[in-house]
């Protein structure tokens, strides 16, 4: 008699299923972290746009303050891709209190939006004796 011969066939095609599987979860991962860490990475520099935005307005408004120390700050000024707003407070004497926001928009959605405090000491030549940033947050 002959020995019985088993189908090896079928048991070839399971296990390269198995593989094909295996490959799709790992690519599946992949692909999931890739697209996480891309999303991330676009929200870090959209917030760094905007907290570039604010620096131009504080930036603006040292400038004018040294000219015009009356200056009470300004609302939705377009500066490149995004716009920033300040405002000026005065602490007394020839110090000022700015707060500048920088919005960063696409389309009629906000995509990122960042306030910085900063203080500010002019003398009486409107030459600056100190300027610090006192905060920086995420505005609401």
């Amino acid at each position: 008699m002959y020995p019985r011969q088993v189908n090896k066939c079928g048991s070839a095609l399971l296990v390269a299923l198995m593989v094909l599987a295996a490959v799709g979860l790992g690519v599946a991962v992949v692909w999931s972290r890739l697209h996480s860490t891309l999303k991330q990475v676009q929200q870090q520099s959209e917030s760094r746009q905007a907290i570039y935005l604010a620096e131009g307005g504080l930036e603006k408004a040292v400038a004018t303050l040294r000219v015009h120390p009356d200056y009470a700050g300004e609302k939705d000024t377009m500066l490149g891709a995004g716009r920033f707003s300040v405002e000026v407070s005065a602490l007394g004497g020839n110090r000022f209190g700015l707060t500048a926001t920088g919005e960063l928009r696409d389309g009629s959605s906000r995509m990122a939006k960042r306030v910085l405090e900063a203080e500010l000491s002019l003398d009486a030549a409107g030459t600056v004796v100190s300027f610090h940033e006192t905060r920086r947050r995420d505005a609401k």
